[in-house]
């Protein structure tokens, strides 16, 4: 038989689909299956060299940084960019005059996203490049200083500052920053007057982060065993230092849970099931920091509490007991166990698994391997994922006649 239900609704990501199938005697199954929605385009950044570059190199080194799920490849002109993790970096050959350089970044399914950068490739201008500090860099002090390399017997002026020429590099100390972008440029001159010009952006961020949400809400009851701890903040956020952030019961019990950042939010999942009709804290700690390095304004204890639970079930009860010699393809495995729990079992021919109807009675076919010692291992997975332990059965299947081996006569007798 087929079946098949139409329209129906993804969210962008990963959506599981459940399908159960139950038959008129209540045997039941249930299958899933992830499926992925991407309707978006990858998104690509260039961060070297930032607009208005003018340099006498004929070819210059772009790069930048791509994100997506399900990302391809990332072009320009046609050639593929070098990928490291999210970065991406392409030699790119210059043309005399301005040059308009677009980036193209492709997921499997075909999506697009582009990103582009003027250029000036002056033949005898003098080159110039800053090192330090980085593009996209972001500070909590000012002023600050800058430095790179440039062509020898120019000079080079930062934002109108003079900088120390030393060898082929220069360094322009004490340069004062206002809050937000700041557009650094280094311009160098030759002797005969040609400039050439690199920029460079950084930020000024001297504000501390606060917090702005938490999913579930601080103060929720009834939060499902299973869940993730989301919180926001009001701009991207540092990875955390141990201990910035702790995750724990009421009583004081650690919770062990992966963290991971996404920009501005922080999300905490769980590494098994959160204990049931149990306060739960988050604690957030000053140790916090955003991408500049300024704490967390408002250290604070997210509280919440677990939906009730009766726990993880206890082993599945097998009723009757099968036969320890058994000549046969398979066996019916039969025994109560929790409602609608999902009960495995390891250790047959193959995996069976079979779902307990509403009063906790469950039906397994387990397949049997000629000649074998089975040693069965069953266990009920509850409607809160929580695993019971394993009850355990063993089967020998054997269907060979017996053999005799060794006989005598002893007077009236055969032995």
């Amino acid at each position: 038989g087929t079946f098949q239900v139409e329209s129906l609704a993804l969210a962008e990501g990963d959506n599981v689909l459940r399908a159960r199938a139950e038959d008129l005697a209540g045997n039941a199954t249930e299958v899933e299956r992830t499926v992925v929605l991407d309707t978006r385009a990858p998104e690509v950044t260039i961060t070297d060299p930032a607009p208005g570059t003018v340099t006498g190199e004929a070819s210059y080194t772009f790069s930048g940084t791509v994100a997506d799920p399900h990302l391809d490849r990332v072009e320009v002109a046609g050639q593929a960019a070098t990928l490291t993790g999210d970065r991406w970096s392409i030699s790119v050959p210059l043309t005399e005059g301005d040059n308009e350089i677009v980036v193209e970044a492709f997921d499997t399914l075909g999506h697009r996203g582009t990103a582009s950068v003027d250029v000036e490739f002056q033949s005898d201008a003098p080159s110039v490049h800053i090192d330090e500090p980085t593009e996209g860099f972001v500070t909590s002090s000012s002023p600050i200083d800058v430095s790179g390399t440039v062509d020898a017997g120019a000079t080079v002026t930062v934002n109108g500052e003079a900088a120390v020429v030393t060898d082929g590099t220069f360094t322009a100390t004490g340069l004062a920053l206002l809050e937000g972008q700041n557009r650094l440029l280094a311009r160098a001159t030759d002797a005969e007057g040609r400039e050439g010009v690199h920029t460079r952006v950084v930020v000024l961020d001297t504000l501390a982060p606060v917090t702005a949400s938490s999913q579930p809400a601080d103060g929720g009851s009834a939060i499902a065993l299973m869940s993730s701890f989301l919180v926001t903040f009001s701009e991207p956020m540092a990875e955390p230092a141990a201990g910035a952030l702790t995750l724990r019961t009421a009583a004081g019990a650690a919770i062990t849970a992966t963290v991971t950042v996404e920009a501005s939010v922080i999300r905490l999942q769980p590494q098994s099931s959160l204990p049931s009709a149990t306060d739960i804290e988050l604690e957030l700690t000053a140790g916090l920091t955003d991408l500049a390095g300024n704490a967390l304004a408002d250290p604070q204890i997210l509280t919440f509490t677990t939906d009730e639970s009766s726990g993880a079930p206890g082993a599945p009860s097998i009723n009757p007991l099968p036969p320890f010699y058994l000549c046969a393809n398979s066996w019916t495995l039969t025994g109560t166990t929790v409602p609608r729990a999902l009960v495995r079992a390891e250790g047959g021919a193959s995996t069976a698994e079979a779902r307990a109807d509403e009063n906790g009675a469950f039906s397994l076919e387990i397949a049997l391997a000629p000649g074998r010692l089975h040693r069965l291992s069953v266990t009920a997975t509850d409607l809160d994922r929580q695993v019971s332990p394993a009850a355990e059965v063993e089967i020998v299947h054997d269907c060979a006649a017996p053999t005799v081996l060794f006989g005598e006569r002893q007077g009236n007798d055969f032995v």
